[in-house]
């Protein structure tokens, strides 16, 4: 498989604290890889490095082998990665279609593409015209990932997308991130439920302050003491 993703020994934090420490990972084309840890591990803060949120200190992050590290990001976004942070993910005085609109990239707004999001979540097409402040939790997080789909990105950076959501609504979801997978799009997705991220993942990466302890297949994870691993009292 091809590499989409390459991150070498990276070093990432805020001001001048460092949170992630050495950490490299290689993202399958066309995966779901998991990233799981306990809080504060440094799960959000390795996607928000991925998009140029925090301060690099060390180290590289390569999208099909060019360089990220040092752009900005909005030139990231356009360089194919679309990002879905917990909260503040969508603009809540702005109507469901102008949200998905905002997604696309100046010039690229069509009817075409937003059809296609209606397609992958129905709920968002009876509810176009309504303003996204009103919208039920599961319905803002199907909005703010149909917003980062419309620019058509090469990979999904998800973070706890089905955070504080009722088990049928989070089902739901489940089943749409994958299609959106099995659709091409590379997905990094962040995630407390493990049984969810399990269910999707095609690889896992668990953090521990801030450093890889594990990386490998779902398969591999389960012959493991998960409680073990994610309080990196083994390594793989």
């Amino acid at each position: 498989m091809t590499h989409i993703l390459e991150i070498d020994d990276l070093r990432s934090g805020y001001g001048l604290i460092e949170i992630i420490h050495d950490v490299s990972l290689d993202v399958e084309k066309g995966s779901v890889l998991a990233v799981l840890g306990v809080n504060g591990s440094g799960k959000s803060t390795l996607l928000k490095s991925i998009m140029g949120i925090t301060n690099i200190f060390g180290g590289s992050i390569k999208l099909d082998g060019e360089e990220l590290v040092g752009k900005k990001i909005e030139e990231i976004a356009k360089k194919g990665i679309g990002y879905v942070p917990q909260t503040d993910n969508i603009f809540p005085n702005l109507s469901v279609r102008e949200n998905l609109e905002l997604g696309a990239f100046v010039g690229q707004k069509n009817v075409l593409r937003i059809n296609e999001i209606y397609d992958l979540f129905p709920e968002l097409a009876a509810l176009y015209d309504k303003k996204a402040a009103l919208l039920s939790g599961g319905e803002r997080q199907m909005l703010a990932i149909g917003r980062a789909m419309m620019g058509q990105p090469k990979i999904l950076l998800l973070d706890e997308p089905t955070a504080n959501l009722a088990p049928g609504i989070t089902e739901k979801l489940r089943k749409r991130i994958r299609e959106i997978a099995d659709s091409g799009t590379t997905i990094v997705i962040v995630e407390q439920n493990i049984n969810i991220a399990l269910s999707i993942a095609d690889f896992v990466s668990i953090l521990v302050s801030g450093q890889k302890t594990f990386y490998g297949t779902p398969e591999e994870l389960a012959s493991m003491n998960l409680q073990e691993v994610l309080l990196g009292l083994t390594n793989k």
